[in-house]
């Protein structure tokens, strides 16, 4: 006999790229249930129009309970309460005001709700070696190489990340690392799952998970 697992609701923020690329957004809808419904939201209009002209969005929206919406999260109008699930992926380090995110995010969670949420890792092989070596650490081209894009605003290290989301009503579940170099797909079943096993804590990406208290 096949358990009755209720629908879910997930926010899925930022979700598409400065190319206008969104594969690890499609990758979101192909797992989603048949009555899970999913809302992608985005502050740019023009990045918007171009994803909502794709094919493959086209294709999807015939297929998935799916909504999308020009809208910044820091200034939503969903209900309180309305997601079990919100994905904050490769966005943190993109926002002017990271941690004020939290606030709204916490509100849209329904209790015991999960925010995911993956950024560079400052703890990068590369960047760890040479901040050991860096005499100047206020060199312009060293700050520069640092944060890679000048779009990145911060990545903060797992744990003062963990700490901040147990102080703000959350309870951190996991840390995950993450290779750059992983498959769509695999990539977003790590991000999904959070498994425990922290087989290289210098790798590219960061993984957090946290549920609404």
């Amino acid at each position: 006999m096949q358990r009755y697992r209720s629908p879910k609701r997930i926010l899925d923020v930022g979700f598409i790229g400065e190319s206008g690329g969104a594969e690890v957004h499609y990758a979101v809808v192909d797992s989603l249930a048949g009555n899970d419904s999913l809302v992608g939201i985005d502050i740019g209009e023009n990045k918007m129009s171009r994803f909502l002209s794709n094919p493959k969005t086209k294709m999807i929206q015939g297929q998935k309970n799916l909504d999308y919406r020009v809208m910044s999260v820091f200034e939503t109008d969903f209900e309180d309460e309305t997601f079990d699930f919100v994905l904050l992926l490769e966005v943190l380090e993109h926002l002017r005001s990271p941690y004020l995110v939290f606030d709204e995010i916490r509100r849209l969670l329904k209790p015991g709700g999960s925010v995911i949420i993956t950024y560079p890792n400052p703890l990068e092989t590369g960047k760890l070696i040479r901040y050991i070596f860096q005499k100047d650490l206020l060199h312009s081209k060293y700050l520069s190489d640092f944060r890679g894009s000048p779009e990145h605003k911060v990545f903060p290290h797992p744990l003062c990340m963990a700490n901040y989301l147990n102080d703000t009503g959350f309870q951190t579940c996991a840390i995950e690392f993450i290779k750059c170099d992983c498959k769509c797909l695999r990539y977003l079943f790590r991000v999904l799952k959070l498994l425990f096993g922290m087989e290289n804590k210098f790798s590219s990406y960061i993984g957090v998970a946290a549920s609404k208290q």
